[in-house]
């Protein structure tokens, strides 16, 4: 429910809040909200009805999701920028610079390493898992090098083609519905993000169903175990990982998982009597609403070291193309994009039991 002083107190509110945002908010600014306050002006914000209400009391705001968004759109809205001329129109550039908007869930790049293949003629990708390898000793003067062979496997990746596409009635264009051309193509380019997200954390759950690690005796434990185990996996992998290797922890966004895997990551840099810290990985927890990540276990871990085996091979960024259907007079755009996402050792992720 918004609080009945909100257009009252907005202006004062949003600067306050976007102060908080920006980290640059004073310990006396904190004070200023309560968190019901916050919470209920920060889903007022989202809501794109709001967003022109508060416009038409002067108030702009910029810190909210939507309002990054809105800023963007405001660069080439209006009745007058969308015209239709019959076929061929530049309304294709304005679609393509939605999809260039923030995304709203990117938790899963935190693990995967891009390989750019853009501008090249690749119809796929290789990738090569290596062991054994090059013995290093220390070797007596006058001493021979002994020549190993490096072993492994090399797999061949075909990129893949993402598509969608949107349609707008001429009528749309003739009775100046500006709203709905902007809310719909902010649709179209957040399905185009959280269809992404969904081939990525499925890729991190697959990999994790196949390395479970069972509940221990407490939380942190449960999670050092996994941490143990994932280098444990590695260790012969060619991968580079090691003690001060980076994890991500992804865990259900505003479960009793959430909070318990906080709980247990703020442990980690607290003084535990006999050594430096309880866990002694860098794990960080990274909360997401993607169903891939069940909220029936405490989360699933994933090594996030810089040779990583979950690649993005990207072949070809977003291209936008338009086309007039003159039997049904809609203008309608297509948005398609070329790459690989794989995780071609599912020994850098686990899921982790809850108990």
């Amino acid at each position: 429910m918004i609080p009945r002083n909100f257009y009252k107190d907005a202006r004062g509110a949003v600067s306050v809040m976007k102060k908080i945002t920006d980290g640059t908010a004073t310990p006396d600014e904190h004070k200023m909200l309560n968190a019901a306050t916050e919470i209920s002006i920060y889903k007022f914000l989202r809501n794109p009805l709001s967003a022109e209400k508060l416009h038409a009391n002067g108030i702009v705001t910029e810190f909210a999701p939507r309002s990054m968004v809105n800023a963007k759109i405001a660069e080439f809205t209006g009745a007058s920028n969308y015209t239709w001329t019959g076929g061929a129109s530049p309304d294709v550039e304005k679609v393509a610079q939605f999809l260039q908007l923030p995304e709203i869930d990117t938790g899963w790049q935190e693990v995967f390493a891009m390989d750019d293949y853009r501008g090249t003629k690749a119809s796929g990708m290789e990738i090569a898992t290596r062991a054994g390898g090059p013995k290093f000793a220390i070797i007596p003067q006058g001493g021979e090098l002994q020549v190993y062979d490096m072993t492994g496997v090399d797999t061949r990746y075909e990129f893949q083609n993402l598509g969608g596409s949107i349609g707008f009635h001429k009528s749309t264009f003739d009775d100046d519905k500006v709203i709905k051309v902007n809310n719909d193509l902010f649709g179209f380019a957040e399905n185009r993000a959280s269809d992404i997200a969904d081939l990525h954390y499925a890729l991190i759950a697959a990999a994790a169903d196949t390395n479970a690690t069972s509940f221990t005796t407490s939380d942190v434990l449960t999670i050092s175990a996994a941490a143990g185990n994932i280098l444990s996996d590695l260790k012969s992998a060619g991968v580079g990982a090691g003690l001060n290797s980076q994890f991500i922890l992804y865990t259900a966004l505003n479960s009793t998982m959430h909070a318990r895997c906080l709980t247990a990551i703020a442990t980690l840099g607290q003084a535990v009597a006999g050594s430096n810290k309880a866990i002694p990985y860098n794990v960080r927890v990274i909360p997401t609403l993607n169903s891939y990540i069940s909220s029936t276990y405490l989360g699933y871990l994933c090594y996030a070291g810089s040779n990583t085996g979950k690649r993005m091979g990207v072949r070809e960024d977003p291209v936008v193309t338009q086309f007039y259907d003159q039997r049904k007079n809609t203008l309608e755009f297509a948005s398609w994009q070329r790459f690989q996402s794989v995780v071609y050792d599912a020994n850098e992720c686990r899921r982790i039991a809850a108990s």
